[in-house]
């Protein structure tokens, strides 16, 4: 039995769904890679990076850009956004 009036269990609910909880293997809940490194060489090439860019100057701020990282794309290596 669970209970939701405790915050630690509020905040385990929040990162988990009830069947993951459970130990139900087959809730749908992501991918279903072993570890990170199975999920490197067995899953989908990733199409886009997200490359965070800090600025040692105060003068300016951060920046967060977008790559292509999709090999069969003419853009591919290009930054194509960049967020401030």
């Amino acid at each position: 039995m669970w209970c939701f009036g405790h915050q630690c269990c509020l905040m385990l609910l929040f990162f988990k769904c009830i069947k993951c909880i459970s130990g139900d293997k087959k809730c749908g809940h992501g991918p279903g890679y072993a570890n990170p490194l199975d999920a490197m060489k067995n899953g989908p090439r990733e199409k886009l990076l997200y490359v965070m860019c800090p600025n040692v100057s105060k003068d300016k701020p951060d920046s967060l850009a977008t790559v292509d990282a999709d090999p069969k794309s003419p853009t591919y290596g290009k930054v194509f956004s960049v967020s401030y």
